[in-house]
């Protein structure tokens, strides 16, 4: 499950026309893959640093 979810936001950034990133609007694809499997999400931000997010997948 994890190469397909790094292959996702790979193509995703490759192919993205948006200069700005942060301006890039998400499709919901990736949230509906997390609930769907009853999985979870979180993220914790600092600014001028970075954003680091949490995907969590049950194994059944």
């Amino acid at each position: 499950m994890q190469h397909i979810l790094t292959n996702l936001l790979s193509n995703a950034i490759k192919y993205s026309t948006h200069a700005d990133p942060s301006s890039v609007m998400g499709t919901g694809l990736g949230l509906t893959i997390v609930q769907t499997h009853r999985g979870a999400v979180s993220f914790v931000s600092e600014l001028g640093k970075g954003t680091t997010f949490t995907v969590v997948l049950p194994l059944r």
